[in-house]
């Protein structure tokens, strides 16, 4: 049964407002995104290229993600997990009370499933979000290392973490009612992309990208050879494997199979992520934050996948 949660309910007839009415809000609405720096959950508003972050539908939050198809989020304040239904009535439901603040998140492709990781609560998956939320735990794989980044594979039964010691780092799977699997060791891997069939790793101490397939069967497909320097980001993107490289400011396309050079895309700075935004109900492109934020004010570097453009989105609180 939905319960409305009321530190929410303010935002959320603003919310419900917003996504109900663009025809007020001088363009179209893009997406949602969590607008970390500013603790909240933000409408981009306008089209790819004259967009801008709107006022917040969600504030002064500990922790929120916002779904791939931008009509679900997990927020969470005050201890309270909460599941947001954006839309002309938008609806919340409390998955969880006490809930220790997460540090990382990751959705299925179709936002059926989220799963999130916490130093103190572990690896915790709510399946059935669109029907009846279903938690599962996976266990806490802290004593493994720092864990720095979190893949939910398909099937919502299992993740994909990269856990980092002193001086290396290494790839597991960790799935329900089993011991995390070792996958792959490296310098210093600091992101992973999976597949029905692969994993994907990069690793920047290296400089390279390997792929993981069958019994952690590891086989390198890039290196520095094709322009794969310092490589922050990877993502699946239809079927090519995009690889952000920070030292040669760049984005590399290749073929997941083979590694084959498919094109490049020149930046202008230094990209340092490659994390999947949201989009509204409009099923748009997919737009992917390129540069981490330290202030609420600073913009967002984005690609838009569809197109092969990067541009920068206003974020201005005043």
């Amino acid at each position: 049964m939905t319960k409305l949660n009321h530190w929410l309910m303010p935002l959320l007839l603003s919310a419900s407002g917003l996504m109900a009415q663009q025809s007020g809000l001088r363009g179209p609405v893009s997406g949602l995104v969590y607008d970390e720096p500013a603790r909240a959950v933000r409408v981009m508003l306008g089209v790819p290229g004259s967009s801008y972050l709107g006022a917040p539908v969600l504030a002064d939050l500990d922790f929120a993600a916002v779904a791939p198809n931008g009509r679900l989020a997990v927020a969470l304040k005050g201890g309270r997990l909460t599941l947001v239904r954006f839309g002309a009535e938008t609806a919340t439901e409390t998955l969880a009370e006490n809930y220790p603040t997460p540090s990382l998140a990751s959705w299925a492709a179709d936002s059926s499933a989220v799963a999130l990781y916490g130093t103190e609560a572990g690896i915790a998956v709510w399946r059935k979000l669109g029907i009846a939320p279903e938690p599962a735990r996976l266990g806490n794989p802290a004593p493994l290392g720092l864990v720095s980044a979190l893949t939910l594979e398909d099937g919502a039964r299992s993740v994909i973490l990269i856990a980092r010691g002193e001086g290396n780092s290494a790839v597991y799977r960790a799935a329900e009612g089993a011991e995390p699997a070792l996958l792959a060791r490296g310098l210093d891997i600091t992101a992973i992309a999976a597949s029905a069939d692969a994993v994907y790793l990069s690793d920047r101490g290296a400089h390279t990208v390997s792929a993981v397939r069958g019994a952690a069967e590891v086989s390198q497909i890039a290196n520095e050879a094709l322009g794969v320097k310092d490589p922050v980001g990877l993502a699946l993107i239809g079927s090519d494997l995009l690889v952000a490289s920070g030292e040669n400011h760049e984005l590399v396309r290749l073929n997941p199979a083979t590694g084959e050079l498919l094109g490049r895309i020149a930046l202008d700075f230094a990209p340092d992520r490659l994390h999947r935004l949201t989009l509204g109900a409009d099923g748009g492109s997919p737009l992917y934050s390129l540069k981490s934020r330290g202030q609420a004010n600073d913009p967002l570097e984005v690609l838009d996948a569809s197109r092969g453009a990067v541009f920068f989105v206003p974020a201005s609180v005043e």
